[in-house]
């Protein structure tokens, strides 16, 4: 069933509005029909429905669009919870057990930078497509209260196959093969809170990947508050993909009742800082 969520996800975002709601609507009435479930043969009819209108909604996919991270988190727990639904009417062991990451220190972790340096060493086998530090000060590190850092791993989708040039005119493109290891819902969304690290299952496709950041927290806070960001403050750093460009950091303080509100978009062209041996 997994291989068609990296498809949905694409017909979704390349949707207007609505039509994308409806997507996202079909897909959860899916897992309220696979949870309700309780035996083999209603589990076979709801992945036979699923399969006949996953296959006519992945037509609509597109290479060049692109899917928010609240967007594939969404789908992703949508599609895991499909799959265990299903797993369980069959009487089979849960296929989402995820694959870990290594352990993560004993102690507490509040250092933005110390769990970026651990993100990108341990990534593995993955990419990370998202890069998120909330309610962080001005050295750098999480609130022990409200501080929260996310990010994702994931697998890249390959590009497009160039056009067969044998084809003839007018006759249908052939649907490339889904990788099942990017189409997959058991790669790792890594959440920091409270100095400690959990992490769940999550969709595998990344639509791109992110580098090392050469830009450190301190660093973006010292072009802000030359800028108007207030000291003492808490911000949200996000760290976004080039299109075309370098790749950015967002930097948003968002304080409704005081009236602040900042966002600023900073370049991730720092000089890198070279680690001590």
């Amino acid at each position: 069933m997994n291989r068609h969520v990296a498809l949905l996800l694409l017909a979704a975002c390349g949707s207007r509005d609505a039509d994308y709601a409806k997507v996202v609507r079909d897909f959860e009435d899916f897992r309220d029909k696979a949870c309700a479930c309780k035996d083999p043969q209603c589990a076979d009819k709801v992945q036979e429905d699923y399969q006949r209108w996953a296959e006519q909604m992945s037509k609509q996919a597109s290479a060049k669009d692109h899917v928010s991270p609240d967007v594939a988190k969404r789908m992703a727990d949508v599609a895991v919870k499909i799959t265990d639904c299903l797993a369980a009417a069959r009487g089979e062991p849960h296929p989402s057990g995820g694959q870990g990451l290594p352990a993560a220190p004993a102690e507490k972790l509040f250092d933005a930078e110390r769990i970026i340096k651990l993100a990108f060493e341990q990534r593995g086998q993955y990419v990370i497509s998202r890069l998120e530090l909330g309610y962080v000060d001005e050295r750098g590190q999480l609130d022990a209260k409200y501080g929260k850092a996310e990010i994702d791993y994931g697998r890249l989708r390959p590009p497009d196959p160039a056009d067969d040039p044998k084809r003839p005119i007018g006759a249908p493109v052939e649907e490339p093969k889904v990788d099942p290891g990017i189409s997959a819902t058991n790669c790792p969304h890594v959440t920091w809170s409270g100095g400690q690290r959990a992490h769940e299952d999550s969709l595998c496709l990344a639509m791109y990947a992110l580098e090392r950041p050469r830009c450190s927290v301190p660093e973006l806070w010292k072009r802000a508050r030359a800028i108007d960001a207030p000291a003492r403050a808490l911000a949200t750093l996000q760290l976004v993909p080039g299109s075309g460009q370098p790749q950015h950091w967002v930097f948003e303080i968002q304080d409704e009742p005081r009236g602040i509100h900042i966002r600023h978009e900073f370049a991730d062209t720092c000089q890198p800082v070279v680690e001590k041996p």
